[in-house]
């Protein structure tokens, strides 16, 4: 190992992550060795919202879905709304969109830079909301 990442995104206070760097530094010195600590930032969410009553929708493999930021869309089985405004500026068509740490996963067919970004289901499962989405570059 050269180096420890420490990921923020599960430590709730800055004092938390603090003392976390501390014990991971004298662990490693107690051991005679020293690692440099990584820290990883916890950066903004992307998520799929708007679900009519919360209630998990179905996405069926093979077949389309369209994500779109336009905030008045309603979640469905074919159109899903991303609460990220900018979204469709950073893809490109090929570009995978995981969703629920790989449960489901969407490839890009084409986007358009205003709104809509046409996708393929590739793995499917129950989708709820507030799931974040992660986006594979092509």
């Amino acid at each position: 190992m050269d180096i420890v990442r420490v990921n923020t995104a599960f430590v709730k206070t800055q004092g938390e992550g603090e003392e976390l760097c501390r014990a991971l530094n004298a662990a490693f010195k107690s051991k005679g060795r020293e690692f440099p600590v990584c820290v990883d930032l916890c950066g903004p969410t992307i998520r799929l919202t708007n679900f009519p009553n919360d209630e998990p929708i179905e996405l069926k493999k093979g077949e389309v879905a369209y994500i779109t930021v336009n905030r008045h869309v309603t979640t469905t089985n074919r159109i899903l709304f991303c609460d990220c405004p900018r979204l469709p500026f950073f893809l490109n068509v090929g570009d995978k969109i995981i969703i629920d740490y790989g449960r489901t996963s969407l490839t890009v067919q084409s986007v358009d830079k205003e709104s809509t970004i046409l996708t393929s289901i590739g793995a499917s499962s129950p989708l709820k909301s507030y799931k974040v989405l992660l986006v594979c570059k092509a």
